[in-house]
């Protein structure tokens, strides 16, 4: 095949991942609205909808004329006859293909629904603190979950076939070395924190912040810390979170506590790190592999260093901590005389 060729079918390959693009995106606003403003009774129309068109996805993924080219396109990967960029796309999108080809439909649209409704469940069992209402929707979840490991397989541990999802082409193995070393450390520096004389007062930092004036920093700390808000927005959810729809439209919540000024705080940072991550992607690859995130952990790492690296070190504190002790003067005064009786 000729160079002319090979760049023919490659424009149409993008041309139709573009168009499942633009489905996903479409799935991840109806997402964000079920986390953020949907109202309470939505909830199962809309498990219902996005169910639906996760099953439009499933199938135009699938589609003979896709696996067609998408297999030409693999050959062709195979045969050297693409560049480095082309090289990625051919085979990232080739190896979520063969997973999704595992995957029955109705399967999909199943476990697509019963997670959307999950979410409200959860919702009013952590506001009663009553997880027991959840139990069934969860019960259910890992049912799934198993079942989507045997249709995807694997060699040795269920939890590989899901893994992958999160940071491609590791092992339960793998990661778990990097777990344990972590544990090692962890467990006898926590027993020593434990143990020290030194004793930290926590209650210094609580007092009462108006929620209001807590939105309005918010939106100051992620905005000085790069995030575009003509790009993206910020909302309230039950728990934060971050959706990348494209480069040029990355939204990101955070939750707030009438008590807890850091409740919100440290959260808006952490989901800033991760939008700033996603706002960076090239928006002329958007369509395709090279302008998704690489995988869960290198996505987290971003946000937690801004979070823990940046967000709580002396730097950062020596700039930001005048901005609240003008806002929220009466306990921060406290805290300078509990530091400096």
């Amino acid at each position: 095949m000729n160079k002319q060729q090979t760049n023919i079918i490659f424009d149409e390959f993008r041309s139709r991942l573009m168009e499942l693009s633009h489905l996903k995106s479409a799935i991840s606003v109806l997402y964000w609205d079920n986390n953020v403003y949907m109202p309470e009774l939505g909830n199962l129309p809309r498990a219902a909808t996005i169910s639906y068109l996760a099953g439009e996805l499933h199938k135009k993924f699938l589609a003979p004329e896709f696996k067609s080219l998408i297999t030409n396109i693999k050959g062709q990967l195979d045969a050297g006859e693409l560049n480095n960029s082309e090289s990625a796309i051919a085979r990232e999108v080739w190896r979520e293909f063969e997973r999704e080809e595992k995957l029955p439909l109705e399967f999909v649209k199943e476990l697509t629904q019963i997670s959307a409704e999950a979410l409200h469940t959860w919702t009013e069992a952590r506001k009663k603190s009553d997880f027991k209402i959840f139990l069934p929707h969860l019960k259910r979840i890992i049912e799934l979950k198993r079942k989507e490991a045997n249709f995807v397989g694997y060699e040795n541990s269920p939890y590989d076939a899901l893994l992958d999802t999160f940071e491609p082409y590791s092992t339960t193995d793998e990661i778990s070395i990097i777990l344990e070393e972590l544990k090692e450390f962890l467990i006898p520096f926590i027993k020593r924190i434990k143990n020290s004389k030194v004793k930290i007062n926590p209650n210094i930092l609580k007092g009462v912040f108006e929620i209001e004036k807590q939105k309005v920093i918010a939106k100051s700390i992620a905005q000085k810390i790069g995030f575009n808000f003509l790009a993206g927005r910020l909302d309230t959810s039950t728990h934060p979170f971050t959706t990348a729809n494209h480069p040029h439209d990355v939204r990101i919540t955070t939750r707030f506590d009438i008590n807890n000024l850091f409740y919100s705080f440290f959260s808006t940072i952490h989901e800033t790190g991760l939008a700033l991550y996603e706002q960076g992607l090239p928006t002329e690859n958007f369509g395709s592999p090279l302008a998704e995130s690489a995988s869960t952990g290198i996505h987290e790492s971003q946000s937690r260093i801004w979070e823990n690296m940046v967000g709580k070190s002396r730097s950062f504190w020596s700039y930001y901590y005048p901005v609240l002790q003008k806002e929220f003067p009466d306990v921060f005064s406290k805290v300078l005389h509990e530091l400096n009786p």
